[in-house]
């Protein structure tokens, strides 16, 4: 009995030794780089790609085509008279200092049952919950009928206790929500930053009519406004508690693509960090491909070349864009790097400074994340922002 004991014990000790092994950030690098089926996927560029010039994508005569553009890409995502009233927010004030309601959560995923055992966070001052109606009353043709369809998205907002005045959003993507970046959150908090965190449409705690079409991209009007109501009536109601100094956005896989647009759309975003989801459209894979990205009147109004340029021009303004380079899901290998040059050269001919645009490729993982590196370079991007705005460093 007692060998049977220690042969299990040690069985158990080589499976998590293995597992540790396994697991582990650089040898899983390795394990994908050995396992590809392609030279293509992790360490080439496939020569397709470099037949396209990424300039093609690239219209900016003048800077009045800057103000062209982004108003075409308002008037695709809000529509003729969008709506965002703060005083129709529900909000719900130190969710962390309640009894958390887990019992009717699902998977206990949500901010209902998280902000307790964020309780304790170094400087953190509390967390409020706010539902942010997208869709509110609206009458739609359905099967013969109009039904009156709601569709209100929940928004966790974290507060520090001593605070640097600067406000960050994270934007979450598919098959997932922003609580899986609480480390993330926790240390920003600790740093003082205040911030905003988003679930991307029809993912996390929403609240919707019965009947309500949901769907990757519902036949109602401007159906772009339900990925990117919710950050903007989120942020001016931010903006509204606090005169904050700056405004930056951090975003992974689809979130990735919402800080991209959003950063066109609106020029209170100082600084976006798109991670791990978006490419020009000429340079993606199948799986890179949702309805909701290549969604046409947004497309005609302005390419993705041109939304990065947009969200990188003006005073203050950047964008640093991250990808995992042996990413196991999507938005891998070095392609980001294609057509940074180009977007700098048009950067500069508009009189923009050419580094207001990076690309960096993330080599220390094989997973589809904000790793701590990608993280550790975002902040330090941030950091040198915060500086140069107060005059410290030119």
């Amino acid at each position: 009995m007692t060998r049977f004991l220690i042969s299990l014990s040690l069985l158990g000790m080589l499976y998590g030794l293995g597992n540790l092994v396994y697991y582990w950030d650089p040898t899983r690098v390795l394990i994908k780089k050995l396992t590809a089926k392609t030279t293509y996927r992790y360490e080439k560029i496939d020569p397709k790609y470099l037949e396209t010039d990424p300039k093609t994508f690239l219209n900016f005569p003048d800077q009045k085509e800057l103000t062209t553009k982004r108003k075409a890409l308002q008037q695709v995502v809000y529509g003729l008279s969008p709506q965002f009233d703060i005083t129709t927010i529900q909000v719900k004030k130190n969710l962390d200092k309640e009894k958390p309601d887990c019992y009717k959560i699902w998977l206990g995923t949500h901010l209902n049952c998280k902000a307790a055992e964020y309780k304790d966070w170094p400087n953190l001052a509390g967390i409020d919950r706010l539902g942010i109606p997208i869709v509110s009353n609206e009458q739609i043709p359905f099967e013969r009928k109009e039904l009156t369809i709601n569709y209100t998205a929940f928004v966790g907002y974290f507060r520090p206790q001593t605070s640097n005045g600067r406000l960050i959003l994270i934007h979450q993507g598919y098959a997932g929500v922003y609580h899986e970046q609480h480390r993330h959150i926790k240390n920003l908090i600790k740093l003082g930053y205040s911030v905003m965190a988003f679930n991307l449409y029809g993912y996390g705690l929403y609240e919707r009519s019965q009947g309500f079409p949901l769907g990757a991209l519902p036949a109602i009007p401007n159906p772009q406004r339900l990925f990117f109501n919710q950050v903007k009536l989120a942020l001016n109601y931010a903006l509204d508690q606090q005169a904050y100094k700056s405004v930056d956005m951090v975003g992974l896989s689809a979130g990735a693509w919402v800080t991209s647009v959003f950063a066109a759309l609106d020029t209170r975003i100082r600084a976006s960090y798109p991670v791990s989801g978006v490419f020009p459209v000429y340079l993606r894979e199948p799986n890179e491909k949702p309805a909701p990205q290549l969604y046409p009147p947004l497309l005609k109004a302005a390419s993705y070349l041109e939304m990065f340029v947009l969200a990188s021009s003006g005073k203050g303004r950047r964008q640093m864009q991250v990808f995992n380079r042996y990413d196991r899901c999507c938005y891998r290998n070095l392609k980001g790097k294609l057509y940074e040059g180009s977007v700098k050269e048009i950067l500069a001919q508009l009189g923009q400074s050419a580094d207001n645009f990076t690309v960096l490729i993330d080599e220390t993982h094989a997973r589809h994340k904000i790793s701590a590196y990608g993280m550790k370079a975002i902040l330090a991007d941030m950091t040198k922002n915060n500086l140069m705005e107060e005059g410290a460093v030119k």
